[in-house]
């Protein structure tokens, strides 16, 4: 049996939510229908107040939002699994990203919204495939900086020479 998947990010997150909670409204508002187009033209639809019009748009955008973001993530998702079966030995495929921000306090608390935010202190995760005797093997990095006040590209840059030093890195001849 397949399971339907989604990322943590808080695109999927909270896109996977507005899909249920529509998919519960359509289900509340249009049960009676016989012949429906379950959208905003049908009859029992335009019989509602503003208020249930408004949260049927919102959640109807917010899940169009959801699967543009969730196509995109899929065709990542693609790309990066024919690359890492296109890997040869001596090569490596480098895939990074900004995992969150951490709230500096009396200890370090994860915090996503507050990356979007632009609060906390960046961290950045890097996961290295590469193959090894003909399997495909991963390493993975994370790189906390050691300021907040630090921009993006002086800590990313920062990160690559320290991940380019490793001497996991120096056996590869193409990254």
């Amino acid at each position: 049996m397949a399971v339907q998947q989604y990322c943590v990010c808080h695109h999927c997150r909270d896109g996977h939510a507005s899909k249920e909670k529509l998919a519960f409204m359509v289900g509340k508002y249009h049960k009676e229908c016989q012949t429906c187009t379950e959208d905003e033209r049908c009859p029992a639809e335009l019989a509602l107040d503003v208020e249930k019009k408004d949260a049927f748009k919102d959640l109807r955008t917010a899940v169009d939002d959801y699967l543009i973001h969730k196509d995109i993530a899929d065709h990542q998702a693609a790309a990066m699994r024919m690359a890492k079966e296109q890997l040869s030995e001596g090569e490596c495929l480098v895939i990074e990203d900004f995992a969150g921000r951490f709230l500096v306090k009396a200890d370090l608390e994860l915090s996503q919204n507050d990356y979007f935010a632009r609060f906390g202190v960046p961290d950045l995760v890097v996961c290295v495939y590469f193959k090894e005797k003909g399997d495909t093997k991963c390493e993975i990095f994370n790189f906390l900086a050691n300021t907040k006040e630090k921009e993006d590209f002086y800590f990313l840059r920062e990160a690559w020479v320290a991940l380019l030093d490793t001497p996991l890195m120096k056996r590869f001849r193409n990254i």
